[in-house]
């Protein structure tokens, strides 16, 4: 096998595209493309970070058969998280006010709520002891569950905006 196709190959299972190569490489999209076309042989610079983005040795790239693992999942899990961190960010958003919904409302048609006399009742008396009714404990592990859950996403909405904001 080439140089050519061993470097395709690594990409490919590596889930690169050859513009995230060429970033890493500090090269152009069309320089990955003859290399990988075997137009043109990268310099020795360009195959000792190929060789470290690959995590292998310059020997094995230059080999005729490149022994090449299954694709790491998790890498791709990853990879797939940062590139939507904002998506991700607004579904939690969504779901932390769908839970924080969900909890005021079972907290308004609780028989509490109605003879408490207030329009919107005391929401947190019932923490003192939770335990002792069942739906009140699971109405309060809804509010806190929500309130994280909202928090993480406008955390994430506010990571991507920072992170793209320095591009």
């Amino acid at each position: 096998m080439s140089l050519g196709k061993n470097i395709y190959n690594l990409r490919k299972e590596k889930g690169y595209s050859q513009e995230e190569l060429a970033h890493k490489c500090n090269v152009s999209r069309q320089a990955i493309s003859k290399w990988e076309a075997d137009e043109v042989m990268p310099d020795t610079n360009n195959l000792l970070m190929l060789s470290k983005i690959f995590h292998i040795t310059i020997d094995e790239l230059l080999e005729n058969e490149v022994h090449t693992a299954k694709p790491d999942t998790f890498d791709k899990s990853v990879r797939l998280v940062r590139k939507h961190w904002a998506k991700i960010g607004y579904y939690l958003i969504y779901s932390g006010i769908v839970a924080l919904v969900f909890y005021f409302l079972s907290r308004a048609m609780t028989p509490s709520f109605l003879r408490s006399g207030s329009m919107y009742g005391d929401f947190f008396t019932d923490f003192t002891n939770p335990v002792a009714d069942p739906f009140t404990f699971m109405s309060n592990f809804v509010l806190i569950f929500g309130i994280i859950i909202l928090a993480a996403g406008i955390g994430l909405v506010i990571y991507d905006y920072r992170k793209n904001k320095k591009k």
